[in-house]
């Protein structure tokens, strides 16, 4: 059981940082475009 629970770990960290990395990628974008400071999160 400890396998199988270690493997949905994995899959959930390696969703988690598939969602992610578009997702600083867009700040990143939409900082350079618009200027530091006008986006808060």
């Amino acid at each position: 059981m400890s396998g199988g629970s270690n493997s949905t770990i994995m899959c959930q960290d390696m969703v988690i940082t598939l969602g992610l990395a578009p997702l600083r990628v867009l700040r990143a974008v939409l900082s350079s475009t618009t200027g530091p400071g006008s986006i808060s999160w």
